[in-house]
């Protein structure tokens, strides 16, 4: 019979050997299935340690929620689950914090391949609505549950989706809605569960009645990623401004009555910062064009002719918007100033003044991010209700001026990755300026108006991150 000292090391060794199997089972070894940040903490606004490239191989220490905490080449901190090719059996939730049989929380079998366990749903009776979903693979978004039906536009893949319906075939189609807010119908086999929330914006179309209703605002407590999350882009293209204007008065003369017209190459640069908040997204951009080298200015009045003439335009802008949501569109308001400069070569026959306009502009828009597989499209309206009108001193056509300034653009898109798009877009301005008191370039002239066209035409590419 054992002594009671016998039995108490037994039992010591016995832990010792379990302690070691389960260190052993948690701390597995994968391989990352996408370049990554590691993280000093759980959290997308967590600093990064270090970047980490796609292949290279870690070890699992921990599981909280999404995360994952693992160490390589020396270095500890966290990711995320999506970024491993698979996840450890052993790093299962803890049984003081069970899943739940509804909706977000609905169980998921696992399949354990080498030891290690990889959510890989393959059945409708895996998915259920309300979850979420990563894209594995590039894949395309029809209008139906069919390979036959219209495709609508194509995700890449680490795109998130939201599935809010399944087909009635055994769940071999998912309708599903992206982050903008746009839905179409995917095969299931193109993606993968997420645990994260995406939010249901609701679209005003009747999907089931119920489907969405209890699955559409719920978040998991701590998770930081659906906190509000700042982007930022820019945009480089290349294009042509024209402008033609025309002034009329009570005086006589080329000088107080006269048109002239000319275009230049142009270079265009934006920058812009934005962030979501539920349906309603946030804005801030900053543009600016520089117009120079075309043939100059020539002017047509009467029969005397200035010859071509230097000149050269520029534009800076700053706005603010907020839009919301509406079936996966974005419709926008925007408030901004906007300023443009005018430099144009002195010439003693024409006399033409080089001119500064600006104001405060308010504007619209309407941004549709998905018009089909890769197409995106905006439109938008402004207006300067009362700008200023500044004129080389000297050469000035009145003693007063105001300005008015209505202008409308138009940009399409093409977007060739995640994060990547070309760009085309026109913009039209038509401005209308009033005189006022005698003209320094012709005394006969005692007021007038001035009106003028400019075209703006361009092309170019748009990052995002």
């Amino acid at each position: 019979m054992l002594s009671r000292k016998s039995l108490m090391t037994w039992g010591v060794a016995c832990l010792v050997t379990f302690s070691g199997l389960a260190e052993s089972r948690v701390r597995s070894d994968v391989k990352l299935s996408d370049d990554a940040c590691l993280k000093s903490r759980p959290g997308e606004s967590a600093p990064t340690i270090v970047k980490l490239r796609e292949g290279q191989p870690v070890q699992v220490l921990e599981r909280r929620g999404r995360w994952l905490r693992i160490t390589t080449d020396g270095k500890v901190g966290w990711i995320t689950r999506t970024q491993v090719a698979s996840r450890p059996v052993s790093l299962a939730r803890p049984a003081s914090s069970p899943r739940k049989r509804d909706g977000w929380n609905a169980p998921r079998r696992d399949t354990v391949v080498s030891g290690m366990s990889r959510l890989a749903p393959k059945s409708g009776d895996e998915w259920q609505k309300g979850m979420n979903a990563t894209v594995r693979s590039p894949a395309a978004i029809r209008q139906r549950p069919s390979t036959k039906s219209a495709e609508l536009y194509e995700v890449s893949r680490g795109e998130k989706l939201k599935i809010v319906l399944l087909d009635e075939e055994g769940g071999k189609w998912a309708r599903v809605q992206d982050e903008t807010g746009a839905r179409g119908w995917v095969e299931t086999s193109a993606l993968s569960p997420l645990e994260d929330t995406l939010p249901v914006v609701p679209t005003g179309r009747h999907e089931n009645p119920g489907s969405d209703a209890r699955h559409g605002s719920k978040v998991h407590a701590g998770d930081e990623e659906n906190a509000a999350r700042f982007t930022y882009g820019a945009v480089a293209g290349l294009g042509v401004l024209a402008r033609t204007q025309s002034l009329a008065s009570n005086g006589t003369g080329i000088r107080a009555n006269y048109g002239l017209s000319y275009s230049n190459p142009a270079v265009m640069v934006s920058g812009n910062l934005g962030t979501k908040l539920g349906r309603v997204e946030l804005g801030m951009q900053v543009a600016f064009l520089k117009a120079a080298g075309g043939p100059g200015i020539r002017v047509e009045g009467q029969n005397d002719s200035a010859g071509n003439l230097d000149v050269q335009g520029s534009e800076l802008c700053a706005s603010t918007m907020v839009g919301t949501w509406v079936g996966g569109k974005i419709i926008s308001i925007r408030v901004g100033y906007r300023r443009q400069f005018t430099t144009i070569e002195r010439s003693q026959v024409a006399l033409l003044p080089s001119e500064t306009t600006s104001g405060i502009i308010f504007g619209s828009s309407l941004h549709a991010p998905r018009l089909g597989k890769r197409l995106g499209a905006r439109l938008g309206v402004d207006a300067m209700l009362s700008g200023s009108l500044e004129q080389s001193a000297g050469m000035r056509d009145g003693a007063a001026s105001s300005l008015r300034m209505f202008s409308l653009g138009a940009e399409g898109t093409y977007r060739l990755g995640r994060s990547l798009a070309a760009f085309m877009s026109y913009g039209l301005d038509y401005e209308k300026a009033r005189f006022s008191g005698a003209s320094d370039r012709e005394t006969t002239a005692l007021g007038g108006t001035r009106t003028a066209f400019r075209h703006v035409m361009g092309a170019g590419m748009s990052v995002q991150f």
